[in-house]
């Protein structure tokens, strides 16, 4: 009987084999911790013009994650899926981590919110299987956290993260999805809940 030896994962090959877009739609709004009324405004009509755009044409979902520093670390993401279908309600998931080091982390776990809980593997799992790739953007005003699964920078601390994004995203593709991370203004300022 042989031992294989157990392939460990580095920052090189966590991401490899998936293919993920960014879009800045917050590009040139200034920083979340910088940004007058003006450029909020902006920031929140832009996506506000995604949405109209892109509504019933794809599927998106919203992200947020925060850490509470006062409370030992502790932090939760919430994610609302916005479906093709008028017809369909919008799921919304949200979870709470009491191991969270910083809310990058908690921002990179609302992506995995958005990914994981089945959200979008649930969704188009349930549809009929296309002909034509389908596209699915995940928005999320953390880009810290789009740059660590983008670039598979900083992964030190969030391996355990991306390779649960790694499985979902291999999911997603092998469902003929492609997923776009669009980097939005804070999504406290949007008008849509979340």
């Amino acid at each position: 009987m042989e031992i294989e030896e157990e392939a460990k994962i580095t920052n090189q090959v966590i991401l490899d084999n998936t293919s993920v877009k960014v879009l800045p739609i917050a590009a040139g709004l200034g920083g979340t911790s910088n940004r007058t009324l003006q450029q909020k405004a902006e920031g929140r009509d832009r996506v506000e013009r995604f949405v109209e755009e892109y509504r019933g044409k794809t599927v998106m979902i919203f992200t947020d994650g925060s850490v509470n520093s006062e409370y030992s670390a502790v932090g939760s993401c919430a994610a609302v899926l916005l479906p093709l279908e008028s017809s369909e309600t919008e799921v919304k998931q949200s979870e709470v981590f009491s191991v969270l080091a910083d809310s990058t982390e908690a921002e990179v776990c609302g992506i995995v919110i958005a990914l994981a809980l089945d959200m979008a593997i649930q969704y188009f799992s349930t549809r009929p299987e296309p002909d034509y790739r389908e596209s699915l953007f995940i928005l999320s005003d953390c880009k810290a956290a789009i740059d660590i699964v983008v670039n598979r920078c900083r992964t030190d601390g969030h391996v355990h993260v991306l390779s649960r994004i790694r499985s979902h995203l291999s999911a997603l593709r092998d469902m003929m999805v492609d997923v776009t991370l669009a980097w939005i203004v804070d999504t406290r300022t949007l008008r849509h809940p979340l």
